[in-house]
């Protein structure tokens, strides 16, 4: 029998508002705390040399660090935090990260290592976290449609 992907995600295409309030928890309860502290240690990390320009090494030092330690800790969180208050176990946990994590640590190395030069170079440390909560906003609606599609991919591979 064929899965039908599409005849499933129209199914889903219906506002769903716990989707909504699960990324508002998310979002006010796992990433706003991590994220205060993150950006504040951020501003910490300095460039172990000192080469000149500082301020160009001292930014690639706080990109590094956020790109290969916080990105590869950090998507998973998401999904397992989802995923978690979706209803589903560690065995569906598991599941949908062998499904969704390396696509989407890829897709992260494509969008968040220039913005965040930028971030580091140009915004003041007060408003860093803003920054990145305005660019989330679209990045979080593809984490949640990744979430979604990966949903139907496990529930069907349960079957």
């Amino acid at each position: 029998m064929q899965y039908d992907l599409e005849g499933e995600l129209e199914r889903r295409a219906e506002y769903d508002y716990l989707r909504t309030i699960r990324a508002v928890i998310y979002g006010g309860l796992v990433f706003a705390p991590i994220g205060n502290k993150l950006y504040k240690f951020m501003d910490t990390i300095k460039f172990p040399l000192s080469w000149q320009p500082k301020r160009l090494y001292d930014t690639m030092a706080r990109v590094s660090f956020d790109q290969l330690v916080w990105a590869p800790v950090g998507i998973p969180l998401y999904y397992t935090s989802i995923t978690f208050m979706e209803g589903y176990g560690i065995p569906e946990i598991k599941a949908k990260l062998r499904e969704v994590y390396l696509d989407t640590l890829i897709n992260n190395w494509k969008v968040w290592p220039l913005f965040q030069a930028f971030n580091f170079w140009f915004t003041p440390v007060r408003y860093r976290l803003l920054a990145v909560n305005i660019i989330s906003i679209v990045w979080n609606c593809y984490l949640s449609i990744k979430n979604q599609l990966s949903n139907a991919k496990v529930e069907h591979s349960e079957d």
